[in-house]
Parts: C-alpha cells; sequence; structure tokens
C-alpha cells in the first residue's frame, strides 16, 4: 500500500506549480529569439537581429549605422525618402552616457580625466539660472562625493544623470546635519555664515542675511529641514 502515488488532495499538495519566467526577448522583425547577446542591436528602444535590418525598398541588409528611419520603415541611404533620419542604433541610456562623457570631455580643459573645481564651476555657470557663487560651490562639493577635491567621471555622470527628486532621504539629512552644526535640528544664521566660510565663498553680511531669509521662508530665523530639502531640490 505505500508504493502507490497519493491521490486527490494529497497530490495536488505535493505538487510545486514552476515559478512563472518571462519569455527570453526576441526579434521585433522576425519574432525569432536571440542566441547570444551579441547578435542584438537595439533600433529606436527595440531589439533586432542584425541581418533582420532590411531596406524597406531593396530588402539589402542594411549596416547599423547606416540605417535610415521614415515612418517607422528602415531604408539604405540609396532609397531613403525625402525627411529620412538616422537611425539611433544604441540603447537610450547608453546613448545618454556618451553624450555626458562628451560633454566631460569638454569641460576637462587640461584633459587629466578629473574636473578641478574652477572647471566643474564653469559647467555649474552655464547650465544654472543665475546661480550664486555660494551655490555653485555648494553644488561642486555635493558631486564630489568622496572629497578628495576633483570630480570624476563617475561622480559627473551621477551628478548629471540623477533626478533632483530621487536624491535619497538620508542623503539630503547627511548633507543638513553637517550645515547644523550645534545639531539642534535648525541651522541659524551664524552657522550659515560659518557654511560660506567653509566654502570658502567671500560673502558679505547682506548677502548672507539675504540668502538666508529666502531659505526660511516661515521667519522663523532657522532653517528647518523641510526648508533645507525644498530649497536644495528647487
Amino acid at each position: 500500500m505505500s508504493g502507490r502515488r497519493p491521490r486527490g488532495r494529497a497530490a495536488r499538495t505535493r505538487r510545486q506549480v514552476p515559478p512563472r519566467r518571462d519569455p527570453p526577448p526576441s526579434c521585433t522583425a522576425c519574432r525569432r529569439r536571440f542566441r547570444s547577446i551579441n547578435s542584438k542591436v537595439i533600433v529606436m528602444s527595440k531589439p533586432y537581429h542584425f541581418n533582420c535590418l532590411k531596406c524597406s525598398n531593396c530588402q539589402k541588409v542594411v549596416p547599423r549605422d547606416q540605417l535610415k528611419v521614415h515612418q517607422n520603415k528602415f531604408f539604405c541611404a540609396q532609397h531613403a525618402p525625402q525627411g529620412a533620419i538616422n537611425a539611433p542604433s544604441e540603447d537610450p541610456k547608453i546613448t545618454m552616457e556618451k553624450k555626458v562623457k562628451e560633454s566631460f570631455d569638454k569641460i576637462d580643459t587640461n584633459k587629466n580625466g578629473t574636473l578641478d573645481p574652477d572647471e566643474f564651476s564653469k559647467f555649474c555657470e552655464v547650465m544654472g539660472n543665475d546661480l550664486t557663487d555660494w551655490e555653485i560651490d555648494l553644488i561642486t562639493r555635493i558631486a564630489d562625493q568622496n572629497n578628495d577635491g576633483v570630480i570624476t567621471f563617475d561622480e559627473f555622470k551621477r551628478f548629471v544623470l540623477i533626478d533632483p527628486k530621487n536624491i535619497p532621504e538620508d542623503a539630503l539629512k547627511k548633507i543638513f546635519n553637517a550645515f547644523d552644526l550645534d545639531g539642534n535640528g535648525t541651522i541659524i544664521q551664524s552657522e550659515f555664515k560659518k557654511i560660506a566660510k567653509y566654502l570658502r565663498v567671500e560673502l558679505s553680511k547682506d548677502q548672507i542675511k539675504g540668502i538666508f531669509k529666502s531659505i526660511d521662508t516661515d521667519k522663523s530665523g532657522g532653517i528647518s529641514y523641510d526648508e533645507f530639502k525644498k530649497w536644495i531640490l528647487k
């Protein structure tokens, strides 16, 4: 009797359903799966086999760097209609990283592979809207994550590509606590003055007072974490 298979509820409880797996990606044109990652190319955010990049007119395979697109159709240079554009052949994320690298190389005027404070401040001046010297220096120090005085490409990439709304809460609190010198939960004007001195930014008393008032929106005489967060993410 012990050799019989269980039936009914007992059999159903023992049977394990294998976890559902997402199907492997397939070519947008032929719907066949890719044998390896090297057989796949991304065009307009969709995967294709290299030999599926064909001209809609002559049906010849077109190298991806020569591919033209018009109204979601591929063409070779010979048969491309008026208004056809070069088809992006890479993943948007990779393309964006290349653009960031090109920007980094332009800013890195001495070509040493890092950005010194002067080089990065020029980038901030171009990208920012009426940023003060104090704000530029603050941004520079935030971007320099390991505090070695220069900004590497990885630090620059993280700084440029990050959405300010996605900055981790603990990172914002860490910055705020560094400015809250006495640890009472608010940044008072005297602490604000020490911060400016630490950042090596020469500000007059009126300038410090003006910046402080613009952040202290509730006019309490101290900058709370919420006010600081709103100012950083503006």
